[in-house]
């Protein structure tokens, strides 16, 4: 899906983002006018040194989804970034590339009580709402995410 964002100054055939953190500026980068949010991870990484994978790109209230297509509607685009640890950027690679609904089975506690890792995981296999934390197992989102992926994963809710 492409999200239209708003325009900051007139129209041309690049556009510059300046990423901000929650400590202030970060960096610019210039983008060709029609790129994916990938595209902006990989050239905040290049100037950065922050690893795609650690990186939330959020525009306004929304975080961007990586394979999202960007249309800015002005030449300049304000991203501010958050960073994920380390620990999430790698169980959310392990559970989105994962074969077996299995994948939770080993992760540490702290992984298994994260919601988006363990949204991430039911999405592809419902069977993961079985080694979820308790809490998240009875989640709601998370429940019907992993149902809708696999019906028979609700026998992995809790009431909790």
């Amino acid at each position: 899906a492409q999200r239209q964002l708003p325009a900051m100054s007139a129209s041309s055939e690049s556009s510059r983002c300046i990423v901000t953190g929650l400590g202030g500026h970060l960096c610019n980068v210039d983008l060709d006018r029609t790129c994916s949010a990938q595209d902006v991870k990989h050239a905040i990484e290049a100037s950065t040194g922050i690893p795609w994978q650690q990186q939330r790109l959020i525009v306004g209230d929304v975080e961007l989804a990586s394979s999202e297509k960007l249309e800015p509607q002005g030449s300049v685009l304000q991203v501010t970034l958050l960073r994920r640890s380390a620990e999430q950027a790698e169980w959310l690679h392990k559970v989105e590339t994962a074969t077996h609904g299995s994948i939770l089975m080993s992760a540490p506690k702290s992984v298994t009580a994260d919601e988006e890792v363990v949204m991430a995981a039911v999405r592809h296999h419902g069977r993961a709402l079985g080694y979820a934390a308790e809490p998240l197992r009875g989640s709601r989102e998370i429940v019907l995410a992993a149902v809708r992926q696999a019906g028979w994963s609700l026998q992995y809710a809790s009431e909790a």
